[in-house]
């Protein structure tokens, strides 16, 4: 209050009958604080950040609601006071604790009244909400007109370096956030000479790639080459952890930028992933090879990509894959969760029809199950993700 009545300075003194009458009763209870009061509640929100900070030190965003209630315009007008203060529920605490938060809107309430969450993030996250905002709203918003903003171009005078990433930094993988937090824009997809060996290393989280120069003993491997402010880009190297580092890549075309490499020390215990010539393409297959639950063998590649190529095709979205192979002779167990009886009409119907042409294909083997609560399913398609 004290800080509100300050920030208006003498024009509370000298116009005060021009002051809303709530907001000049707020102001006006400013004069019983004093100067330790001040440092009081200093010292007291410091400790609550700091209680705070070490709660969220392992959330990226925190999902609340915008509004705690939708008071009708007669109710606060009737009591303004309270319920200002209780519209602020979920969010007033954002600036106070140096934070940056974005409000976007959800689906309809069940009475049919509009509803809306806020993204929240640690200071300094305001481009990765920003990002997690515009893939959210076409799901709710107007879906008549587009609200897409492009990025500001850097500075023309601003000196630049060219990155090329590989993995876990690509477009719509989990590090690319940094990226975009060092106003990096991304110039071109393209691929390195055919000279590189690609690995999944071991132990990663998020899981990531090493990329390794073997001259005349590689093939060529996707890389989306990004350009960033020079004066930006020493922060995003101290950033990147071992075994990993920036040193310089070759591109098709001849030219040499810099990229991700990896020490030969990390390479211990990584899988050869090189024949899928990128990480995208690892990465869908690697997410219909999960493990099962009493098997650790992997498929061969040869299988996986044929399996995800079918499943590509005839759009299989709501195919659980159980397991991997035991074996690389075992079979691929892939499972369907149908809420309801199989040959109910929609998306069961389709998803027989999709597992009646999987169990044409070798090494494959189908199980169904019907009548799922949904509940149910979705419980079961989040552990099969998650493992």
């Amino acid at each position: 209050m004290a800080e509100r009545r300050a920030a208006v300075g003498r024009f509370f003194t000298t116009h005060a009958d021009d002051i809303h009458q709530v907001v000049r009763g707020i102001l006006q209870s400013a004069a019983s604080f004093d100067a330790v009061d001040t440092f009081n509640a200093r010292y007291r929100l410091a400790e609550l950040t700091r209680t705070a900070q070490q709660l969220l030190a392992g959330v990226d965003v925190l999902v609340v609601p915008t509004a705690p209630c939708m008071p009708t315009i007669d109710a606060v007008l009737a009591n303004p006071v309270e319920f200002n203060s209780q519209l602020g529920y979920y969010t007033n605490f954002v600036n106070l604790m140096n934070m940056c938060a974005i409000a976007i809107p959800a689906d309809r309430r069940a009475d049919g009244l509009p509803a809306g969450i806020t993204l929240i993030g640690p200071a300094g996250a305001d481009q990765r909400l920003a990002e997690i905002a515009a893939a959210w709203q076409p799901l709710f918003g107007k879906a008549d007109q587009s609200e897409a903003v492009a990025m500001a171009p850097l500075p023309r005078n601003s000196p630049v370096v060219q990155v090329a990433v590989v993995g876990a930094h690509l477009v719509g993988q989990p590090l690319n956030w940094q990226l975009l937090e060092g106003s990096a824009r991304l110039l071109r997809t393209t691929t390195t000479s055919a000279d590189y060996r690609l690995y999944a290393l071991a132990g990663t989280s998020p899981p990531k790639p090493g990329l390794v120069r073997v001259p005349d003993q590689g093939e060529r491997i996707e890389v989306e080459v990004w350009e960033m402010p020079l004066n930006l880009f020493g922060a995003f190297v101290a950033a990147i952890p071992a075994p990993l580092g920036i040193g310089s890549l070759q591109l098709a075309d001849g030219q040499w930028v810099k990229g991700f490499i990896c020490e030969p020390v990390g390479l211990e215990g990584a899988l050869d992933i090189t024949d899928f010539k990128g990480w995208r393409a690892y990465r869908a297959a690697h997410t219909f090879s999960i493990a099962h639950r009493s098997g650790v063998a992997r498929m061969s590649n040869v299988d996986r990509r044929s399996f995800i190529k079918l499943a590509g095709i005839i759009g299989l979205s709501a195919a659980l894959p159980f397991g991997r192979a035991y074996s690389a002779d075992a079979p691929l167990v892939v499972g369907f969760i149908y809420v309801g009886a199989r040959d109910d009409f929609g998306y069961n119907q389709a998803h027989a029809q999709a597992a009646a042409i999987i169990k044409t294909l070798p090494n494959v083997k189908v199980i169904e199950e019907e009548n799922v609560p949904e509940t149910v399913a979705v419980q079961k398609t989040m552990e099969a993700m998650i493992r």
